[in-house]
């Protein structure tokens, strides 16, 4: 009986070692996601009002009204006294109150039961501590928690500030801090960063927070939950500070934000709460809030049919392109005439500011120079015709070659000469355009295919195709413009594929894969015939890609500029990923006789 005992224990170990192995190929279940509102709030502070209509005590109960409808699981809170805590917290008790050692004025409510504290901390926003940051302003710090959602267990940071009001560079300093601070945690940990930042999207301090090339100190490092939510970005809608005047008088700003940052967060809806009782502000910021989802990073799935190429992003930037509509054309409106509208125009690019800007109907010259005055970082490269021009970062990009493609054999000098009662001869102008940084070449290709005749504009996307493919090689292109047609019509499918008379398969595909909406969609509007409701919803506009070149974001910008557009053309916003740039051909593209 002994005998067999050794060859027992070995048939044991070797069935435990095969029932262990066989659960270790068994993939890890996976977590539930975890979703959650967030809510940022700056409630005013009950000194600064202690006389008027304005006091803690004549808006305390519409504060908490907002709070009550609104429900956040998480409550970032700026300016709060005691004695508004103590408010806020009858508001809400379901929650409990944490805040800073020796500071509450960033306190943060969390819903009982639903999250863990794990950690907390705080940062001054001074390299040297604590400071006044201006005559009249107060110290400013930001104040984080580590967070567990219990019900799936993930784990994250959620932090609270508010940014100097006083001083321009200390909210400079405060972004830079906030960097610092929280990139060690984000490499682990998503991060959930809400607040007062006091700095509109046109602000240096947001732009170091959240812009993809803006500063190297940055790299996009936190990511708007505006614009990630997928909803149109609306003047009006988005004013956060309204200093007690709401937006009737479409004064105010959007200064308080909700930033991400980290693998496995994303927002899922954004909502600028302009909410009042009776004709009782709750306070002179409206609160914002925000839906967020923690989730496990899966890798990115490609929409069927698409060539997306694989590979790491070698570098990036962002690319706008908007018809201006030029300033030569007769309008019956005189409040459509390019002098009333040109701040509209200038407001929306400064805000986007774009790595890489083309414009379409720059007819008249001084359009060109009054664009510059708001890009004085870029440089700007004019065709003949000044209609195609591009803008490009001199920082970031340096010009090595140009061309021309004029979208008829002859060109027709006369359709030039009629512009002011006919139409823009059509043409695309493009640069090959080298990254300073990496050495990427790649090619930017602005065009408008002309209004005047369906054949005319089916011949030119024809030519298009024919004369990159040839000038260009294999390096990637960017084709942006107004092809003044839907995007469904003959020349878009052409140039993309999609039609057998003329197409070239998997030559170039649409940026807008990236942006998440229906085809049909409201959002993906681009042509507006000036804000009239015609029923259609068509997009005229667009960001095509070709070779070892992605989209990873794409968004009409249907801003509105007191009630009106600056434009009968809506912009479009992408962000391209050059994942590789092979060896361009030798030849240098050649400009066509004109």
């Amino acid at each position: 009986m002994r005998r067999f005992l050794p060859i027992l224990m070995l048939s044991l170990v070797l069935s435990i070692f095969t029932i262990v192995s066989a659960r270790a190929e068994e993939p890890p279940a996976s977590r539930p996601e975890a979703n959650f509102k967030v809510m940022s709030f700056n409630v005013r502070a009950s000194a600064l009002d202690l006389t008027g209509d304005h006091t803690w005590r004549n808006r305390r109960d519409a504060a908490r009204k907002v709070l009550e409808e609104n429900e956040p699981d998480i409550l970032g809170l700026q300016e709060a006294l005691p004695n508004q805590v103590s408010d806020v917290q009858s508001a809400l008790p379901d929650h409990e109150s944490h805040a800073a050692a020796g500071g509450g004025l960033n306190t943060v409510f969390i819903r009982k039961g639903t999250f863990e504290v794990l950690d907390e901390g705080s940062f001054w926003h001074s390299d040297a501590g604590a400071r006044l940051q201006g005559p009249f302003d107060v110290p400013r710090f930001t104040y984080w928690l580590k967070l567990r959602h219990v019900e799936s267990e993930r784990e994250f940071i959620f932090a609270n500030t508010h940014f100097s009001s006083q001083s321009g560079p200390m909210r400079e300093l405060a972004a830079r801090l906030s960097i610092e601070n929280f990139r060690e945690f984000s490499e682990a940990l998503p991060v959930i960063y809400l607040g007062d930042f006091n700095s509109e999207p046109t602000h240096p301090a947001y732009s170091m927070l959240t812009s993809v090339n803006g500063h190297e100190a940055a790299g996009g490092y936190f990511r708007d939950a505006f614009p990630v939510s997928g909803q149109r970005e609306d003047v009006t809608a988005s004013v956060t500070a309204h200093d007690w005047r709401g937006v009737e008088n479409k004064i105010g700003h959007r200064i308080d934000h909700v930033l991400l940052a980290g693998e496995g967060v994303r927002a899922n809806s954004w909502r600028c709460v302009q909410t009042t009782y009776d004709d009782v502000f709750p306070s002179d910021h409206f609160p914002v809030t925000a839906e967020v989802t923690l989730f496990d990073k899966r890798p990115e799935e490609t929409r069927e049919g698409s060539s997306e190429p694989e590979g790491e992003s070698v570098f990036s930037f962002t690319v706008m392109s908007y018809n201006i509509r030029s300033a030569m054309a007769n309008e019956e409106d005189r409040w459509r005439a390019w002098e009333m509208r040109r701040d509209g125009v200038m407001r929306i690019i400064s805000a986007k500011e774009p790595d890489i800007l083309c414009v379409q109907e720059a007819t008249a010259p001084y359009q060109v120079q009054i664009l510059q005055v708001v890009l004085p970082g870029y440089v700007a490269s004019t065709p003949m015709v000044p209609s195609n021009t591009i803008f490009y970062k001199e920082s970031l990009f340096e010009a090595v070659s140009q061309g021309f493609i004029w979208h008829t054999e002859q060109f027709d000098f006369g359709a030039l000469r009629g512009r002011l009662g006919g139409t823009l001869p059509g043409m695309t102008y493009y640069l090959k355009l080298r990254h300073k940084e990496t050495g990427g070449e790649f090619v930017i290709a602005n065009t408008q295919l002309g209004d005047d005749k369906a054949e005319n504009r089916l011949a030119g996307a024809k030519r298009i195709l024919e004369r990159l493919k040839e000038d260009v090689g294999k390096i990637p292109v960017i084709l942006v413009g107004d092809f003044c047609s839907d995007i469904e019509d003959s020349p878009a499918q052409v140039l993309l594929g999609n039609e057998s008379d003329g197409g070239v398969s998997g030559f170039f595909r649409d940026a807008f894969g990236a942006s998440d909406l229906e085809q049909d969609a409201a959002e993906a509007q681009t042509f507006d015939t000036w804000n009239e409701e015609t029923g259609a919803a068509e997009r005229h506009d667009n960001v095509f890609v070709s070779g070892n070149s992605r989209a990873s974001a794409w968004s009409a910008i249907q801003d509105r500029i007191h009630d009106d557009v600056p434009s009968d053309h809506f912009p479009v916003l992408a962000t391209i990923e050059v994942t590789e740039y092979p060896e361009s051909r030798p030849a240098e593209p050649a400009d066509e006789d004109f």
